[in-house]
Order: C-alpha cells, then sequence, then structure tokens
C-alpha cells in the first residue's frame, strides 16, 4: 500500500471516528462503482487534509489551540467528501463496510490505484 493510501485510510479512520456510527450497525451493503470512486476521491482529497494540518495540529502551542486546529481540518475533510459527491453517512458507510467486506475493499483499492497509482 502506498503512502498517499495509507494517509488516506487513516484520514478515513479518523474522520469516521468523529462521526454518527449509526450506520454502522447496518449489516453490509452493496456500493456501487460510482460510489466506491466517489470514496476514493474522497479518501485522496481527506488524506491532503491530513497531510496539510497535521503537522499543524503537532505543532500547536496549547490543547485548545489543537482542538480549534483538528475541528477546522475536520470541516475541511467533510466539504471534501461531500465535494465528491458523497455525504458524509454515505463515506462512512463505506468504510465501515470495508472494514469486514474484503471485495469492497479490493474495489476501494482498485480505484485508489487507477486514481493515483500503486
Amino acid at each position: 500500500m502506498t503512502t498517499t493510501r495509507r494517509l488516506a485510510m487513516a484520514a478515513a479512520g479518523a474522520l469516521c471516528a468523529t462521526a454518527p456510527m449509526t450506520a454502522i450497525a447496518q449489516q453490509a451493503q452493496q456500493f456501487s462503482d460510482e460510489e466506491v470512486g466517489a470514496f476514493a476521491d474522497a479518501l485522496g482529497a481527506a488524506a491532503a487534509v491530513a497531510q496539510e494540518w497535521g503537522p499543524r495540529i503537532e505543532a500547536a502551542d496549547s490543547a485548545e489551540e489543537a482542538r480549534e486546529l483538528t475541528e477546522r481540518s475536520q470541516a475541511e475533510m467533510i466539504a471534501a467528501i461531500e465535494g465528491s459527491g458523497l455525504t458524509v453517512e454515505t463515506y462512512t458507510e463505506i468504510f465501515a463496510s470495508a472494514q469486514t467486506d474484503p471485495e469492497l475493499a479490493q474495489r476501494i483499492d482498485a480505484a485508489l490505484v487507477q486514481r493515483y497509482g500503486d
């Protein structure tokens, strides 16, 4: 897995950790190729946000500043997700499903490779 994809998955996990998890409890569902592609786009955008904001958050002078920067980065991640054509809820559902559905994880990986290379 490339650095971009690792960062993307880390960013996805960080955002999902703060999102409402009601949809995650649902059974795994099928996602269209369009949704998987949009998810891959959102992952790439989220990774870019994480790369930009991570060092700022780590360099914060106080816990309060780190919290504020984290909130701003999460808002940018949400905007990136929505800009890819997904709702945060659908993004979270796809992320959660990919954790237990190897076929979906493989489809996401293929979409990431298609977009960002190996």
